[in-house]
């Protein structure tokens, strides 16, 4: 076997390459692969109790919160036509009151300006509640004859303001009646009047 003869110069080369290759090895960096835990699933925040929320029912008619929010809005909307009374009737229903000679012209077939202007800005508070109903009622002295039939007339052009601004014809009656009841605390009624009452029933 023949002996390799390595001169000095090459083996000095040799022996630099393996000190440059084992810093080479111990200069490299370990990789650590680590699996990351996944966080527990936090458990459902607990629902708070059911409360029953207890309504005013008096002869099937709910003063709910829809009616309440719709006798606010008209009490604002009665303040600039103070001819227009409200109550809440003991049965829980909402009463407006206007005279006819307040409500019509001097025939007495056409609304007038002012009460056109209000009824069509109860339809717009009426409008988004239509669980609400509404009955409009001419009071003309008399159950029957021209005066009776003249009050008709009054409570179906009121209705159909109502009906032309966004109220379900669903939720809209019209009756004539003789004499209006007295308003609390007066002796009188008015003679002629148109009368809106609404309410909430819970049957429909």
């Amino acid at each position: 076997m023949r002996e390799l003869n390595i001169g000095p110069g090459r083996r000095a080369r040799c022996a630099l390459v393996a000190c440059l290759l084992a810093l080479a090895g111990c200069g490299g960096k370990v990789v650590r692969t680590e699996t990351l835990a996944r966080p527990a699933a936090s458990p459902p925040a607990a629902q708070p109790p059911l409360t029953l929320t207890r309504v005013n029912v008096v002869d099937g008619n709910a003063w709910s919160d829809a009616l309440a929010v719709v006798t606010r809005s008209l009490q604002q909307a009665a303040l600039s036509n103070g001819d227009v009374e409200l109550m809440r009737t003991a049965d829980n229903r909402l009463r407006l009151r206007i005279d006819a000679a307040d409500a019509l012209d001097r025939r007495g077939e056409r609304l007038q300006p002012d009460f056109q202007r209000f009824a069509e800005d109860m339809a717009g508070i009426l409008a988004p509640h239509p669980s609400v109903q509404v009955q409009v009622i001419g009071y003309s002295g008399a159950t029957q004859g021209a005066a009776a039939r003249q009050a008709l007339g009054w409570a179906r052009s009121s209705l159909r303001v109502l009906a032309t601004h966004g109220v379900g014809a669903e939720r809209l009656t019209a009756r004539v009646r003789g004499t209006a009841e007295p308003e609390p605390g007066k002796a009188m009624a008015p003679g002629r009047c148109i009368e809106f009452v609404l309410s909430d029933p819970l049957v429909r």
